[in-house]
């Protein structure tokens, strides 16, 4: 009864008659895909066809306005949960029927998110599913709704307040009206109908970003105060803004350039960024695939569940470590011999847990290359032990490096099909592969890089002999990065790229994607530029990373489709 109610609700809510769509936009995941993956990197620059058209000069970009085309974007999964834990009071996230959020990769490119009936009808029943459950909880419906029902004004003040938290900003004179229609002057059952209706809307499902036009900007409009702080609180802690943000937004401080300064210094130190930036790690580097990542029992018998967990939570927290510690480079995520362990991981990697579940240093270099040598990446960036080092190789390249590698030419020859000695090595099949003029563009680039990581096989334990036997030869070759070259080892190879500009430009368009929901074009590159040349400047500190995008175009500004 309560599901069908809101469909009605929801759809007068926002005002539609037909497709549940934001007012002035096109339909969810419509429109021009301008704003998407153009399949070029903008600023790396990098030798071998694989780079844009290098990085814009600072004196190209004075005076330098403009934005690349974004479609409106809905809340994530992640991000719905954190809201309506916070607008419900709830002590956990929900947990509500809702699809697995559709992306290509695992970051939340907007184009790629659909709205299909069967989506729509997770957000029904999750709306109908939390309203009723509030409504049961007389002391957390009391909390919420802040005041006595029977009071004269009270079901107003709650509409207005509730609305304002879930919407981003305040209602306007006809949606408060609409939701105390609904309610009927009801007391519990109307704030049962409110809180359904408004969750059910696409103004609290969709980040609503209409702003107002800019001059001659040919579609370009600037964000208003509300969609600023919003885009802040979204961007910095995973969940819409909380009443104090709105107020800034309601007073004018964001407005004011000093005011707005103490706000965003504010948020970042705020403990909610911490959680918040979670969420970029684990798109960045595809954390939630290591949990039910598939190994061969017989092969790799100590891979479990449990192993899986602490592996992906040791990267998590290793990168945590980097955003957030005093004095932290990001340089340090592919040269650090420290990191955080639980009791599996400790005893695969054979070193003692100290009591506390403090910081541990490995006493060799075995582990000696930050994300390069935790069993996470490595288990997620292996394959076969023939293509094991390519694997590894495209890893560092799109994920360190953000490099795009050509796709593949038709006919090209098979691997499996290069005819060697029974006891050829990985490296020598891969060799003789490069041999075809069609497989050595890409495998030169790949081949070399991947060898230095075959020290450790598809769960990420040391070894120094192959499957088959043979020794391990860890030397390898990084080209079409700056300082590249030989190295032997992951060790080795961290080093090289640490020192490399391409891995803090890779990082800076990282937050970029994650920030925007969308590829960078080339409109975004003086932007894209500014935010690495801020990055570098600070010695790769993550906090001045963040500044630099809330102050740079991509975040105030908008072009529309």
């Amino acid at each position: 009864m309560m599901r069908a109610r809101l469909i009605g609700i929801a759809l007068a809510l926002t005002g539609c008659t037909g497709v549940v769509a934001p007012t002035g936009e096109d339909p969810p995941g419509g429109g021009d895909e301008r704003g998407g993956s153009s399949g070029a990197s903008v600023v790396t620059g990098v030798a071998g066809g694989m780079g844009g058209a290098g990085i814009p000069t600072p004196a190209a970009c004075k005076g330098h306005r403009d934005v690349g085309t974004s479609v409106m974007r809905r809340l994530t999964n992640a991000e719905y949960a954190a809201t309506v834990r916070s607008l419900l009071q709830l002590p956990a996230p929900p947990t509500v029927p809702l699809a697995p959020n559709t992306s290509k990769s695992h970051f939340p490119i907007a184009v790629e998110q659909a709205f299909t009936p069967t989506i729509t009808d997770g957000y029904m029943d999750a709306a109908a599913q939390l309203a009723t459950a509030l409504v049961a909880d007389a002391p957390r419906r009391d909390r919420v709704v802040g005041c006595q029902l029977a009071t004269k004004g009270c079901l107003r003040d709650f509409v207005e307040r509730f609305g304002r938290r879930a919407f981003r900003r305040p209602l306007t004179v006809e949606e408060t009206d609409r939701l105390l229609a609904l309610a009927a002057g009801d007391g519990q059952s109307g704030v049962e109908a409110v809180v359904g209706a408004v969750l059910a809307s696409t103004k609290f499902l969709y980040l609503a970003e209409l702003g107002t036009p800019e001059p001659g900007s040919n579609g370009v409009v600037q964000l208003t105060e509300w969609e600023q702080v919003t885009r802040l609180s979204f961007l910095l802690w995973g969940v819409a803004p909380d009443d104090e943000l709105l107020d800034a937004a309601a007073s004018g401080a964001w407005g004011d350039p000093r005011g707005r300064a103490a706000i965003v210094a504010a948020a970042i130190e705020d403990p909610r960024a911490r959680a918040g930036q979670r969420e970029l790690t684990r798109a960045w580097l595809g954390l939630d695939d290591v949990i039910g990542l598939p190994r061969d029992k017989r092969e790799h018998p100590l891979w479990n569940p449990a192993l899986a967990a602490a592996a992906a939570e040791e990267t998590q927290r290793f990168v945590d470590d980097l955003m957030w510690r005093d004095g932290a480079s990001f340089a340090e995520a592919l040269t650090s011999r420290s990191t955080f362990l639980s009791e599996p991981l400790a005893k695969f990697y054979d070193v003692a847990l100290p009591a506390d579940g403090s910081r541990v240093t490995f006493p060799s270099g075995v582990r000696g290359a930050g994300l390069l040598t935790q069993a996470s990446v490595l288990a997620l960036s292996a394959g076969t032990e023939l293509n094991t080092p390519i694997k590894r190789a495209v890893f560092v390249r799109h994920a360190l490096l953000c490099q795009e590698l050509p796709p593949p030419p038709p006919n090209v020859p098979s691997i499996d099909k290069v005819t060697l000695p029974a006891n050829a090595t990985p490296r020598e099949r891969l060799a003789a592969h490069r041999t075809a003029p069609a497989c050595a563009v890409c495998h030169n680039l790949l081949d070399p890089l991947g060898f230095g990581l075959d020290e450790y096989d598809a769960i990420g334990a040391y070894r120094t002999k192959s499957a088959g036997g043979q020794p391990i030869d860890a030397s390898g070759t990084i080209e079409g990065v700056e300082g590249g070259g030989d190295f032997r080892g992951a060790a080795e190879l961290g080093a090289l790229l640490a020192k490399s500009p391409e891995f803090g430009d890779c990082v800076a368009q990282t937050l970029f994607r994650f920030a925007t929901a969308r590829e960078a074009d080339t409109a975004d590159e003086c932007t894209v530029a500014s935010m690495q040349a801020s990055f570098h400047a600070s010695g790769l500190r993550y906090p001045a990373l963040l500044g630099a995008f809330v102050d740079s175009d991509a975040f105030r500004l908008r072009r529309m489709p």
